[in-house]
């Protein structure tokens, strides 16, 4: 009776614990229906800000822009236009594009090239232009400290 009793609990046990979580398929379609929404909040203050002259703006605040303001105001309505349009492919910095065409040069930028990523190949060149500025001062810097 004791080992009945006792499989009985166990049995009861396990299927009270197994109903306490949330199956894995319907706890990440919750996230992703959460993430969904959100992008399409966002793409549509985006839009509503895009579209919206300073004038608007001002009205909407209360408040009076001074120069700065306008100019931060368009600075952000022209990097949310690109961002609706998915031309966000020269924003970021790409650690590893740098990376590739500081140490391995015109190499590391050739690498680049295998890449679709537009913004990828973008920090390669920059990489490498860092490399030849500094090349270039130790280069001088040398040249200026020979000749007297």
């Amino acid at each position: 009776m004791r080992k009945l009793l006792l499989g009985l609990i166990i049995l009861l046990n396990h299927n009270l614990a197994k109903a306490s979580f949330v199956p894995v398929d319907s706890a990440t379609a919750a996230v992703e229906i959460a993430a969904k929404i959100k992008k399409q909040q966002e793409l549509a203050v985006m839009k509503m800000v895009s579209e919206m002259s300073v004038k608007d703006y001002e009205k909407m605040t209360g408040k009076k822009m001074n120069l700065i303001d306008r100019l931060s105001f368009k600075t952000l309505k022209s990097g949310f236009k690109k961002m609706m349009k998915g031309n966000n492919d020269g924003t970021g910095f790409n650690i590893w594009g740098f990376l590739l065409g500081f140490y391995f040069g015109l190499f590391g930028v050739l690498i680049c090239y295998t890449s679709k990523d537009r913004n990828f190949r973008k920090w390669a060149w920059i990489g490498f232009g860092v490399f030849g500025i500094i090349l270039a001062i130790i280069i001088l810097a040398i040249l200026f400290a020979v000749i007297p």
